[in-house]
């Protein structure tokens, strides 16, 4: 399923937001669905003019820190990385590595967040691809949770 999001007035300024339903007025909308504002909220949406939401970064983290666990692949101590669909081709740009995975054995041991890893680039809004719906159920169960 595609990620939805919805450009939001908040008084003076405009968050965009993770939303269930198009149109999601803000009373609805909690901190961990805001995923940034804009710098200057007359204009467009792109990289250079959004804020990224520290909380919203929070959710992205944990979200793959919970995926630990049995994997295939080598009996030797590697990384597993955790790449934005976004990128195209093989030569993958430090902003679309989300983190990756310290694996011992077959099992992953823990989750590295990226810092440069960037929720909106030239390409649009981050895509965690098959692990969408799974994303925007961990945040809306952590905004339903209050």
């Amino acid at each position: 399923m595609e990620v939805k999001f919805s450009l939001v007035d908040v008084g003076v300024e405009k968050i965009v937001a993770l939303v269930r339903n198009e149109g999601e007025g803000i009373k609805n909308i909690g901190e961990h669905q805001i995923v940034g504002k804009l710098r200057y909220p007359e204009e467009s949406i792109v990289a250079e003019n959004f804020i990224e939401n520290k909380a919203f970064l929070s959710c992205v983290f944990e979200f793959f820190s919970l995926d630990i666990g049995a994997v295939v692949g080598s009996a030797e101590e590697e990384w597993l990385y955790v790449i934005d669909q976004r990128s195209k081709g093989e030569n993958v740009p430090p902003y679309y590595v989300v983190g990756a995975y310290h694996l011992k054995g077959c099992v992953k041991q823990d989750f590295k967040m990226n810092p440069n890893f960037r929720l909106l680039t030239e390409d649009g809004f981050f895509d965690f691809g098959s692990r969408n719906d799974d994303f925007q159920r961990f945040v809306f169960s952590k905004v339903d949770a209050g």
